[in-house]
């Protein structure tokens, strides 16, 4: 009888963790139904939100600089995001590589966006868009937190990945900046550290 039992309980574990699996690699967060994932190669010309300032922001992804773009989405209720918040603050903090732009971009208001990024002592550029509604394709971008993004200088999406990826990222930016007079710009606008 014993048997019979460990072996039902080793078939259930195995259905629990197909089951996870299965529900950890959907690729789709919550969009509406019709929209479309961005998937590597496609293009994302225009990001639209708000600086920690509350001033409104419009932030290029195509740039006829050549710059490449890493895009850093996080929410301040993601637990998740809590996890890599001071590996983003310590790589923030690094010197970026001539012809790489980057940016945090989050659902948050504004205020609290600047809060979580002063909290973790992050010292980048940060475009809050709490108006983003989930009919726009773009809102797929901040579906996934915390999440990689990097654009190339026609803003075609060239990687993304969890936001633990960062070597990763690193290479593959690395390998598309082209440099730059401009290449901190991303955007104009204040950064949450201060």
């Amino acid at each position: 009888m014993k048997p019979k039992i460990i072996v039902s309980l080793l078939v259930f574990c195995a259905f629990a963790q197909v089951a996870a699996l299965v529900n950890r690699s959907r690729t789709a967060g919550p969009t509406a139904p019709g929209v479309v994932p961005y998937l590597l190669g496609d293009t994302v010309v225009r990001l639209d939100g708000f600086k920690v300032d509350g001033s409104a922001e419009t932030l290029a992804l195509s740039t006829p600089t050549g710059a490449a773009t890493v895009v850093y989405a996080f929410s301040s209720e993601c637990a998740h995001c809590e996890t890599v918040a001071p590996d983003w603050a310590s790589h923030f903090g690094q010197q970026t590589r001539e012809g790489i732009r980057r940016v945090a971009i989050t659902r948050d208001r504004p205020d609290l966006a600047a809060s979580y990024a002063e909290r973790f002592g992050w010292n980048v550029p940060i475009l809050s868009m709490p108006d983003m509604t989930a009919t726009d394709r773009r809102s797929f971008l901040l579906s996934r937190t915390p999440w990689l993004y990097v654009f190339d200088h026609d803003g075609t999406l060239q990687f993304q990945g969890h936001g633990s990826a960062l070597d990763q990222m690193g290479e593959i930016a690395a390998s598309l900046a082209h440099p730059t007079t401009d290449a901190q710009e991303a955007p104009a606008s204040e950064t949450g550290g201060s």
